[in-house]
């Protein structure tokens, strides 16, 4: 089917501003839909325009969408090589589910095509549809939400912006190897909650573990396939458009870190900017960080590094660390040249064999560190629990 027939052209006003744009500007190198649907094909990364469902009329679905355009348009070059592709705005249906399922289907399209796409605007429980264009790819994929909140309450009773991860935690057939939280505040999360996803093994980093050491971040984010980011995980002060405003939460300049980190990770293919109300935004300030964080996502993704780990790990320098818990030792992993690490984890069935199945997960020096002083990471145990056959 023809994708054009998803999406709504940009507006005018939004063609007349890229009119205006010089050389140096990253909108004047975008391929835009704008007279006519645009060659995605050509593009490396695809950016799409959610719209709020609930809103009518429907002219006002795609302000928060737009309200980032004005200031990424604006913004540098990032790079000589952008190949960017806005496709506009996809179109919003009467009912909710069929808006999911379109996207699901756009998405799936795009991402069999090899594309990485940035979505922008609406509201956060469009994760959903995100998550189901996962479906028949035949992998496993893993999931980062940065949010100050879980959002697991019961989808049965509504789908919405705090329920969207209960009902992809239940989706049956389950594709999901990995969930992790990354920037949870805990006054706003249930001790249930927390319970919930610790018996599921799925990771939750909160904000305080993040704070001044936003690098932490990076593993997670370097093997996500997909994230999910809620503006109210940023602080007020430099997100106040965010639908749930906090005092706490991440600097701007954590948000574009953490955006680069998604832009250099090996297997991403899609990361959505949502819970953005332009109504609120003082300044444009929450529009402006969603146009700097697009832009630190583009500029990781050409300067992704070639330290993938060999099936052989040849291009690896190896650490083992002897240990006298119930693992007897842990093997650690640095490349040379851009010091990123990983560890070693065995599947349950082979612990103890002479060579035994194993899958390596990206992890930190911190890890390494750790284990040295004779435990053993969470990361790791989390990961073990996980491997049963």
């Amino acid at each position: 089917m023809d994708l054009s027939v998803f999406f709504q052209s940009l507006s005018e006003e939004m063609a007349l501003n890229v009119a205006t744009l010089d050389g140096h500007h990253l909108g004047h190198h975008l391929s835009l839909h704008l007279n006519s649907f645009p060659d995605w094909q050509q593009a490396d990364l695809i950016l799409i325009g959610l719209p709020h469902w609930q809103y009518q009329p429907s002219h006002q679905a795609y302000v928060a969408s737009d309200a980032i355009r004005r200031q990424l348009y604006k913004l540098s070059l990032p790079t000589e090589q952008v190949k960017v592709c806005d496709l506009g705005n996809l179109k919003s249906r009467e009912e909710q589910e069929d808006t999911q399922e379109a996207l699901a289907f756009c998405l799936n399209r795009l991402i069999q095509a090899g594309k990485r796409i940035l979505l922008i605007g609406g509201r956060q429980d469009l994760t959903w549809g995100q998550y189901m264009a996962y479906e028949g790819l035949e992998k496993q994929i893993e999931y980062v939400q940065i949010d100050a909140r879980f959002d697991l309450e019961d989808a049965s009773i509504l789908l919405d912006h705090r329920s969207y991860n209960h009902r992809i935690f239940v989706h049956h057939p389950n594709y999901l190897f990995n969930f992790t939280n990354l920037g949870h505040q805990s006054y706003f999360v249930s001790p249930q909650a927390r319970q919930s996803l610790q018996e599921m093994n799925f990771f939750a980093v909160r904000y305080g573990l993040l704070n001044l050491q936003i690098q932490e971040s990076e593993p997670h984010l370097r093997t996500a396939d997909m994230v999910s980011f809620d503006f109210g995980a940023v602080r007020h002060g430099d997100s106040p458009g965010g639908y749930h405003p906090s005092p706490g939460g991440f600097s701007a300049s954590e948000a574009c870190q953490m955006a680069r980190y998604a832009g250099l990770g090996y297997h991403l293919s899609s990361m959505n900017l949502t819970e953005f109300d332009p109504a609120h935004d003082l300044r444009h300030q929450t529009a402006l960080l969603g146009a700097m964080m697009i832009w630190y996502f583009i500029d990781g993704h050409y300067h992704r590094r070639a330290d993938q780990p060999e099936e052989d790990k040849s291009n690896l320098r190896k650490y083992s660390v002897r240990l006298h818990a119930g693992v007897e030792s842990i093997d650690f992993y640095e490349h040379p040249v851009s010091g990123r690490w990983w560890m070693e984890v065995p599947y349950q069935d082979s612990l103890g064999k002479p060579f035994p199945r194993t899958r390596l997960v990206a992890c930190t020096i911190k890890d390494y560190e750790f284990a040295k002083q004779d435990d053993i990471p969470a990361r790791w145990w989390q990961t073990y629990n996980k491997l049963k056959g």
